[in-house]
């Protein structure tokens, strides 16, 4: 799979995407790093969810690696 990576500019300064290490995000300045979603095992359904931070599922797989695809492929606006 490509790995795209999108990131946004708000006019405050504040920058928000997804995380990745294709680039050394610490060239742009000191970082605060907020997670919008967590990635947690459902023992009781055998299955990986990803939540928000209400913790309302937004996607479930039994493969951790799809769920962190999904996040991808639906959490970066284009």
């Amino acid at each position: 799979m490509k790995t795209k990576s999108v990131l946004n500019f708000h006019p405050s300064g504040t920058v928000w995407g997804i995380y990745t290490e294709c680039f050394d995000l610490r060239v742009l300045g000191r970082l605060r790093i907020f997670r919008a979603t967590s990635i947690q095992f459902n023992q009781r359904k055998q299955e990986w969810e990803v939540k928000d931070r209400v913790r309302t599922v937004l996607f479930s797989s039994p493969s951790r690696q799809t769920c962190l695809d999904w996040e991808l492929e639906n959490l970066i606006k284009p």
